[in-house]
């Protein structure tokens, strides 16, 4: 003989999910910087709800693009501030230093060109290009 139960739950005050805006550039970006203090491959994570993760893949081969070799990762926000022209402004902080800067991104979401300024002055100020993966 067989026993069903039915239970019912009651989720008062639940947290609700932070607003997403689906945006045609979500996702995984990778490609190259250059600033006065060197150069290196970076990849980009941009998410729904605004947020952003930044893996940087200092001293590894020019080919690393997996998550997993990154040798730092930091998070950060990103906002659309022109979107005619398809760019964001954003900020993370990464090894003690802030970065702000803008990505504007061509008109089929394919590539976006980077420029940024970090707190540690103009040796590590410097722009890149990224390609979506």
């Amino acid at each position: 003989m067989g026993c069903i139960a039915f239970y019912s739950c009651s989720k008062k005050g639940a947290v609700k999910p932070a607003s997403t805006t689906t945006h045609p550039f979500d996702g995984y970006w990778y490609g190259s910087f250059t600033e006065p203090a060197g150069s290196g491959q970076q990849g980009m994570l941009f998410r729904s709800d605004g947020t952003l993760r930044v893996y940087d893949f200092y001293g590894q081969p020019p080919t690393a693009s997996d998550t997993t070799a990154a040798t730092a990762v930091a998070n950060g926000t990103f906002k659309v501030v022109n979107a005619t022209t398809d760019s964001v402004s954003f900020t993370f902080a990464s090894l003690n230093q802030t970065f702000i800067g803008t990505a504007t991104f061509n008109p089929g979401y394919t590539q976006l060109t980077l420029a940024y300024t970090s707190s540690f002055g103009a040796a590590y100020t410097g722009g890149g290009t990224f390609n979506k993966q």
